[in-house]
């Protein structure tokens, strides 16, 4: 993602960046990841993009929350975007 195009995002990265540890540069990584999987999840099967990223992010903090595990975390941040995906009943 550009810079710009960071700017609405920029709250939920430093949430990210303080459950990292303080570190900005994981937490852009793992957003820019996140932003990734809801984009083939928004080209593959017509899902809004910023639903299936905000969704995403939403299930890495919960996780995150519950497990302090950042892969287990990503993990279920994934599987919600399957599962948009599903419910999206957009192309296959």
């Amino acid at each position: 993602m550009t810079r710009p195009a960071y700017a609405p995002f920029e709250h939920d990265i430093a949430r990210l960046a303080e459950m990292l540890g303080g570190r900005r540069e994981h937490a852009r990584f793992l957003f820019d990841d996140l932003a990734a999987e809801a984009d083939h999840v928004a080209r593959l099967h017509g899902a809004p993009f910023c639903q299936a990223l905000r969704a995403a992010v939403t299930a890495f903090q919960i996780d995150f929350f519950q497990s302090r595990d950042a892969a287990l975390a990503h993990t279920a941040a994934c599987a919600r975007l399957e599962v948009i995906a599903l419910l999206s009943g957009g192309r296959d």
